[in-house]
């Protein structure tokens, strides 16, 4: 019966998603960190190459076939959250900000 819960423990999910690379990162990254740190993380792909990087600087014990895998899965799953951004400034006549700015690129410089 112990055996059997500890089983259950050790093959619990980890709360990842599932993807190519999980089992890396559940095998390689929560040597030293948990998972909930690794859930609140958000970077894009050159911030996670960055962060991989430095953690083999200081030690990580990371197969050289692993590090893309890891970075790709880390990118995918844990990349900048778009709404963070916020909604779309807008001037005052409801227009988006961002169309009236590519409107007046696209006029010559004279007329703006």
């Amino acid at each position: 019966m112990i055996s059997s819960l500890l089983f259950f423990f050790l093959a619990a999910d980890s709360g990842l998603p599932e993807g190519k690379g999980k089992d890396v990162v559940e095998n390689v990254c929560t040597e030293c960190h948990t998972v909930e740190r690794i859930k609140t993380q958000r970077h894009d792909e050159e911030g996670w190459t960055a962060i991989v990087r430095e953690m083999i600087e200081n030690g990580a014990a990371i197969n050289s076939g692993d590090i893309k895998i890891i970075i790709d899965y880390l990118t995918k799953n844990f990349g900048p959250e778009k709404s963070k951004q916020g909604p779309e400034r807008t001037q005052a006549s409801g227009r988006p900000l961002s169309e009236q700015i590519r409107h007046n690129l696209a006029l010559p410089a004279h007329t703006r």
